[in-house]
Formats: structure tokens, C-alpha cells, sequence
């Protein structure tokens, strides 16, 4: 019997609980691989610093001895080799920052998405209460969100008035997305934005209402998270893009452009599947990195990753290929 044909066959509560057991498994492995990964990515870091400092020093004993002996062809192959190590060792670089980077980040989401795990429901630390204030400015929504460091978002809807409200829950999310939803709405036509006393937010519609409800944990790291943070070893910026549900990282050719920029130039549009918003650990398909003009035109597609890499190994390898891609373009 599958697992599917399995949890089918078990009552709710012991199907609640086997899910909950196997994503604890899940997310200690993840703890432990990211860790070991993050540990090796450092050491390997260390290893070329290390390597590269004896290098540059063994070269420059080459020059400063030079004068005091013959010319000899042997030095001179010596000189050679070590500037081509040296010269090997400073392009390896950034790649060792960017999968330590992006194992770091790898590692804080799993450590916290196992810390969500056993949290309680934030709804149920808060008192119930049936005043809120409606906001009117932008400026309202950043002053009520500051002290959160993330939220807890669901949705109530019915399919027509009168009828029973559905509950969905839609996980976590950081400060920074709860405030732009919010901010989103308002001015929009039918729907209000209001915030009561405990910092919850709404947007009330006639048969929708989204609630966020603050926690004092932040959410686990996105996967596109882990790329941002290997794409900024090379100095590249990336911005959370999306369309019809499908989410992903808009990455600018140019470094210096804003995210307005961005789409004014050749740009590359780098997506695992359908969502890059998911957690680290989520991970399950490699970055596809395709580059398009100004008009939005599709202009090439970049090899991905080697498959059963990790996300932080997929990561560093996305930026690698944006960062030597940018090169031939220059």
C-alpha cells in the first residue's frame, strides 16, 4: 500500500499525527544535511583563502629574491604556475561565498520551519476583539506592522451571500509581504483595510476577508531567498516577481538598475517550477534561469544545475551561470 493509500485508510487524528511525524523526520534530516553542507561550504571557503594566501605569498618571495639570482627557466615556470593558481583560486571564490550563502540560508529555514512546527496556533494567543480601526494611508499599514516579525495568513470566502464561510489557511509570511498585500488594497473599489488593537490586519470585501494575525517568529526562508543570497556575492540584485500564480526572481543583467529598471534591458527570469515562494527546504526542482529583452522577447535559456543537486549547490550555480553570462554580454 502507497502512502497516499495508507494515510486514506487512518482516522483523522492518526492521520494528523503520521503527518506530523513525517514532516518532523523530514525537517531534522533537513537540519542536519543544510548544516553539513553550510559547515563544508565554510571550510572549503577557509581552504582557498588559505591556499591563495600561500600562493600570492610564495610569489611574491619569487619577485622580491629575483634580482639576487641568474635568470633560471625554472623560476620562471614557478612564477607562472603559482600566478595561474592564483588566478584559478580568485575565480573559485565567489562560488564558495555563494553556496555558503545560499547553505546558510538553506539551514535558518529548515532550524525555523521545524520551530513552526510545534508552535501553537498565534490566532489563539491573541484575545478575540470585535473593534478595528479602518486605514485610510500606506503609511498607516507600515506603522501597524513594525513590531511583527511575521504573519499568519487565511481567508474566509463564501460562494454567495448567506451561505457558511470557508476557512483556508495559507501559511506564513514575512513582514515585508504582509505589509505590501495590505497596502495593495487600498483605494481599491468594495474593500476595506482595517487593523484592530493587536496588530491584526484585514481586507474585508462582500463574500472574502483575508486576516493576518502577527507572530513573533519569523517565517521559514523561501528557496528564492537562498538565491538572492548567492546572486549578491556577485553583485547581482534579484526582485520577487510573479504572474497568474506563477512566482519567480527577475534578476537585471545591468547591476546597477532598480527593480523599475529591471525590464528596460536584458534581464533573466529564474524560476523552480511554478513557485519560488515556497520554503528553503521545499525545494525540489532546479533553477531555470532564461533570458529576455527589453520588449520581452525570449532571447536564451542557460544549462541548470546537475541533477540531485541541493538547493544551495543549485543556487550557487544559477549565479555563477548569471554572472558569466553578463560577462559575454559586455
Amino acid at each position: 500500500m502507497t502512502t497516499p493509500d495508507h494515510l486514506a485508510h487512518l482516522t483523522t487524528a492518526a492521520q494528523a499525527k503520521t503527518v506530523y511525524t513525517t514532516t518532523r523526520a523530514r525537517l531534522e534530516d533537513a537540519v542536519r544535511r543544510t548544516a553539513a553542507e553550510r559547515d563544508a561550504a565554510r571550510t572549503g571557503l577557509m581552504d582557498v583563502n588559505n591556499h591563495l594566501d600561500a600562493a600570492r605569498t610564495a610569489l611574491a618571495k619569487l619577485d622580491r629574491d629575483a634580482h639576487l639570482y641568474p635568470h633560471a627557466d625554472e623560476r620562471d615556470a614557478e612564477r607562472a604556475a603559482l600566478a595561474a593558481q592564483i588566478g584559478h583560486l580568485t575565480q573559485c571564490k565567489p562560488s564558495f561565498y555563494a553556496l555558503h550563502g545560499a547553505a546558510t540560508v538553506a539551514h535558518k529555514s529548515a532550524a525555523l520551519e521545524l520551530a513552526w512546527l510545534d508552535r501553537p496556533d498565534s490566532r489563539s494567543d491573541i484575545p478575540a476583539d470585535t473593534t478595528a480601526t479602518l486605514l485610510w494611508h500606506r503609511s498607516e499599514i507600515a506603522t501597524v506592522t513594525a513590531p511583527a516579525s511575521g504573519y499568519t495568513v487565511s481567508t474566509y470566502s463564501a460562494s454567495r451571500p448567506g451561505q457558511p464561510w470557508r476557512e483556508s489557511q495559507l501559511g506564513t509570511v514575512r513582514r515585508s509581504r504582509a505589509r505590501s498585500v495590505a497596502q495593495n488594497w487600498i483605494g481599491e473599489p468594495g474593500a476595506y483595510v482595517l487593523a484592530d488593537r493587536y496588530g491584526r490586519l484585514y481586507v474585508a470585501c462582500a463574500n472574502w476577508r483575508l486576516e493576518m494575525t502577527p507572530t513573533d517568529m519569523a517565517p521559514p526562508h523561501t528557496e528564492g531567498a537562498a538565491l538572492q543570497a548567492a546572486l549578491s556575492v556577485y553583485g547581482f540584485p534579484a526582485y520577487n516577481d510573479g504572474e497568474g500564480g506563477f512566482t519567480w526572481l527577475s534578476v537585471p543583467l545591468d547591476r546597477d538598475a532598480s527593480e523599475e529598471e529591471t525590464y528596460m534591458g536584458l534581464h533573466f527570469r529564474i524560476a523552480s517550477g511554478e513557485d519560488a515562494d515556497r520554503p528553503a527546504s521545499a525545494h525540489d526542482e532546479p533553477w531555470g534561469l532564461s533570458v529576455y529583452d527589453a520588449d520581452g522577447d525570449f532571447v536564451t535559456t542557460l544549462d541548470p544545475a546537475p541533477a540531485g543537486s541541493s538547493l544551495a549547490q543549485d543556487c550557487a550555480h544559477a549565479a555563477r551561470s548569471v554572472a558569466e553570462y553578463a560577462r559575454t554580454q559586455h
